[in-house]
């Protein structure tokens, strides 16, 4: 694929995954990856809507953590 992906996988363990559920990092707070970063690896075909979806996702859980209204 064309398409970076992987580097930063997303899981509930912090001492082999890089963010965790929500997409914010293990190690510094506040930071938060919500792209292709957060697959294990490159899945192999056009990641355009996943990757979409996830950010879609991830981005609407920040938002109501933060209080933030449209």
């Amino acid at each position: 694929s064309a398409h970076l992906m992987g580097g930063c996988r997303m899981g509930d363990k912090p001492n082999i995954d890089v963010v965790d559920p929500t997409g914010e990092s293990w190690d510094v707070s506040g930071l938060y990856v919500m792209d292709g970063g957060v697959f294990p690896t490159s899945i192999g075909v056009n990641p355009s809507y996943t990757i979409y979806a996830l950010a879609d996702f991830l981005s609407r859980k920040l938002a109501e953590e933060l209080n933030v209204s449209k």
